[in-house]
């Protein structure tokens, strides 16, 4: 999106616009939300569990039925060229897409069969904050205080998610953290 549609969406609507070309993954709603931080955190969470929704069901299946490391190497070289898309311009462009996104999908093997094993919270964490931390890279950078006062709330929100999972630990009693609900068993 140009600056010079910004300013006239901004004109006709009253209502302030980023430009979405870095970071078009960050943005849900639209890019000219009253606050831009609910709609980057609100996009996070969905997209977080979506995301890490396809990885634990991709990882489940590669692991229960394909055994012959030559076929999930293959899988993973296959993935890697899937993920590379139509949005390349010439054969060095393609190689060079196709590498950043093999060297992904090899981190993200690493992260599920090293880290993540049977912890899906630690897998939505990192997802989470991976996206949270690239639109709150994108607000920082913008000029207008206003959208670097939203990147420090989806910041801030990147605190506290973390800190959540922390906090429940740390209280020990799960009761405590989810709330009673007010029913007694069945005696």
């Amino acid at each position: 999106m140009d600056w010079s549609v910004c300013s006239q969406l901004r004109q006709l609507t009253g209502r302030r616009c980023i430009a979405r070309w870095r970071l078009r993954s960050a943005w849900t709603l639209t890019p000219c939300s009253p606050l831009p931080a609910a709609s980057i955190i609100a996009g996070t969470v969905l997209r977080g569990l979506l995301f890490t929704g396809l990885v634990t069901a991709t990882a489940t299946f590669v692991a229960s039925q394909v055994r012959q490391p030559g076929l999930r190497l293959f899988l993973l070289l296959v993935g890697a060229l899937a993920l590379s898309g139509g949005n390349w311009g010439s054969l060095a462009d393609l190689a060079k897409q196709f590498l950043a996104r093999l060297i992904l999908l090899i981190v993200f093997v690493f992260g599920v069969r090293r880290v993540m094993r049977f912890n899906v919270l630690g897998c939505f964490l990192v997802v989470a904050a991976t996206s949270l931390l690239g639109g709150a890279a994108e607000l920082l950078s913008q000029p207008d205080p206003f959208y670097r006062a939203n990147g420090y709330a989806v910041l801030l929100g990147l605190v506290l998610l973390f800190a959540w999972p922390f906090i429940a630990w740390r209280m020990g009693d799960s009761a405590s953290v989810v709330g009673t609900t007010g029913f007694r068993p069945l005696t």
